[in-house]
């Protein structure tokens, strides 16, 4: 049979000629029907394909898109064995709470085909609905036993027809249906800070904090929950206006109270989130001077059961318009600003971080390499080219104190390895040779004592000399003894000695040997700083914003990141 015409009419579907066949292998099916309405019209249809999987894999794979929309005869055929998922974006399958079909699977095969359907709320658990002939199904889900606090967003079909008959799917959707949720709302509760504390909005979603004539501020607006678990959804969004306040006005926390409405038969969740609220001083660059509103635990501690698990509510940042820049726990708005940013959720069933969040502290400033973290402090030390030579920066970990530690002289001040020995720095540098150089950070740039005569080095303390550009160098974590390979165009040889007896030897005539072999020994000795910098490249691959980023080690163990 073919359809002779599809009317929408005030937001209603009708199949005018649509027999809805009751071939179940149980008494599941709708009784033989001549009309059938999709109350939400042309939303009603399943919107994307998840899964296709056919027999031998042929080539082109398909993509099953005709199985998409609104019935139109353009059909997707199954085949024998073949398996294909779809899924609800805009709306959930849900049961009607009378005897009228629920879902129509609608097919041009003639004669039908025997195919399986099963449906699910996640795409991870499935009710099977039995089999049936695909032609004109209506399955009415009340007469399997679910009822109105059943949501389902994904419909699977399986062609067990064999050689004799294929399924030729032209649209799949819900009759009854509903909004994938009951909503989402958020609310600002609970400010603290000091007795100067200036705070409107308390209860409202729009939060205002510090005394200025256009105070700080935040306002939620809200996303809508789509379905399913340990899967992301835009929860809403945050827009951040920084203002010049009044310094002892602001607020440092303040708590965002999430209302998630599952659609269950249970009343709607109330996650509580505590945002660090905070306010930089304004003495740097825009970025340095960017406020911060930042997630220090991302999951919720209030819980929900679904399917009989429970889940927690995680919140991330992501995606700020122009004049912010967002990282997974941290929202930054640049002084004078109003920044949006998409607010993501996930019911998951985790509760704490698997490894460190990465954070950014520098921003905009070209290439930044080689950090290296003051074992006795938070402060970082990075090579960096933002003035056009090769710098020596240095930033707290906390994204404060960000400064100059040493002038580049010209191309020469490499940085390739940085390491920390108290309050000097020990940095290589290549010209004509490759030396090791020490510097005190205590002095201001370019106003250290000449420890060297020579009057292009007179800011550095030569360490040590190295045959040629080979060699590699690296300090102990407490900084007492040195290990370097020094490379002398035939052999490579991996030296010790304890940092306080280096003075502008050569690196091939101190030190205790502890291995040699012939050929480059690049590979020897793995530099203090490595792992940090293989995680800081990775991490600025995933940004567009050039600089460097920091990922607390001293926090969990780990790096990986579920997507």
């Amino acid at each position: 049979m073919k359809f002779r015409k599809w009317a929408n009419s005030q937001g209603t579907m009708t199949c005018l000629v649509c027999s809805l066949l009751a071939g179940m292998g149980t008494s599941a099916a709708a009784d033989d029907i001549d009309d059938v309405e999709f109350p939400a019209g042309a939303a009603s249809f399943a919107d994307r394909v998840v899964t296709v999987t056919m027999e031998g894999n042929p080539e082109p794979a398909p993509d099953g898109v005709e199985a998409l929309g609104a019935p139109d005869e353009h059909a997707f055929g199954l085949g024998n064995g073949g398996r294909l998922v779809v899924e609800f974006v805009d709306n959930v399958l849900v049961p009607s709470g009378d005897e009228n079909p629920d879902l129509g699977v609608i097919s041009v095969a003639e004669p039908a085909a025997a195919t399986t359907v099963s449906v699910s709320s996640d795409g991870i658990l499935w009710e099977t609905l039995g089999t049936v002939d695909a032609g004109r199904i209506g399955i009415d889900l009340d007469a399997l036993g679910f009822d109105r606090d059943d949501r389902f967003r994904f419909v699977e079909m399986v062609d067990i027809a064999g050689e004799s008959g294929a399924a030729e799917i032209d649209a799949v959707g819900a009759i009854s249906t509903m909004s994938p949720s009951g909503g989402v709302d958020a609310i600002f509760e609970n400010p603290l800070g000091g007795d100067a504390m200036v705070v409107t909005g308390v209860g409202t979603p729009v939060f205002g904090w510090g005394e200025a004539l256009f105070p700080n501020s935040l306002q939620f607006r809200a996303g809508s929950y789509t379905g399913g678990v340990e899967r992301e959804f835009d929860l809403g969004s945050l827009t951040y206006f920084n203002g010049t306040t009044t310094s002892g006005t602001t607020a440092e926390r303040v708590s965002l109270a999430v209302t998630l409405d599952t659609g269950g038969a249970d009343e709607a969740t109330t996650f509580v989130f505590q945002l660090e609220l905070q306010s930089t001083p304004n003495t740097g660059n825009a970025f340095q001077n960017a406020d911060i509103v930042r997630l220090p635990n991302p999951f919720s501690a209030e819980e929900i059961v679904v399917q009989g698990s429970t889940y927690r509510l995680q919140l991330s940042f992501e995606a700020a318009t122009a004049g912010g820049v967002t990282e997974l726990d941290r929202f930054f708005a640049i002084e004078g600003q109003t920044v949006s940013a998409v607010l993501r959720g996930r019911l998951t069933t985790e509760s704490a971080l698997d490894g460190c969040a990465p954070r950014r502290l520098t921003f905009d400033h070209g290439n930044e390499t080689a950090p290296a973290w003051n074992p006795a402090g938070g402060t970082i030390a990075f090579a960096t080219n933002r003035n056009f030579g090769r710098d020596i920066g240095g930033i707290e970990d906390d994204r404060t104190g960000e400064r100059l530690l040493a002038k580049g002289m010209g191309t020469g001040l490499v940085g390739e390895v940085l390491a920390w020995q108290d309050q000097w720095v020990t940095t290589t540098e290549t010209r004509s040779t490759h030396e090791v150089l020490a510097f005190d950070t205590k002095r201001e740039p370019g106003d250290r004592e000449s420890f060297d005569e020579s009057e292009d080095r007179g800011e550095f303390l030569t360490l040590l000399t190295f045959s040629s550009t080979g060699g590699f160098f690296v300090l102990s974590r407490d900084g007492s003894t040195a290990l370097w390979n020094d490379w002398d165009g035939v052999r490579s040889t991996l030296r010790s000695a304890g940092y306080a007896v280096l003075l502008g030897q050569s690196a091939s005539a101190v030190g205790t040997v502890l291995r040699e072999q012939l050929g480059i020994g690049r590979k020897a000795v793995m530099h203090s700083a490595a792992l940090l910098t293989v995680i800081l490249s990775f991490c600025q691959r995933r940004s567009w914003v050039a600089g460097m980023i920091c990922c607390d080690f001293r926090s969990t163990p780990g790096m990986r990141r579920k997507s």
